[in-house]
């Protein structure tokens, strides 16, 4: 998604900035071993695991500032990423990405 946000300059290309994902299963492993060395942001989508990001809060090693929920970006409860994009827009990303499977 990096790529495409970079292709519409939706991002500064400037910026230093790392992206994980994997539907949030490694975000508090990842936090929990480079959390103190970086300036974590987390977006969470309707189907995250909060207890865990909310445990990386309660150990500091998360602002909660720092945690931002993709419902606040668009009007769905508990939106999920997908929700951010036009329905042609999400198509094109994951066909570039993943072919037509």
């Amino acid at each position: 998604m990096s790529s495409h946000f970079l292709a519409r300059s939706r991002i500064d290309s400037e910026q230093q900035q790392a992206t994980t994902g994997r539907r949030g299963t490694n975000i508090p492993t990842f936090i929990a071993l480079l959390g103190n060395k970086l300036d974590v942001v987390v977006l969470l989508d309707g189907k995250s695991q909060r207890q865990r990001i909310n445990a990386s809060i309660a150990q500091g090693r998360l602002k909660a500032s720092n945690v931002v929920a993709v419902d606040r970006f668009c009007s769905v409860k508990g939106a999920d990423i997908e929700d951010l994009f036009s329905p042609d827009e999400y198509i094109s990303c994951t066909t570039r990405r993943w072919g037509n499977r």
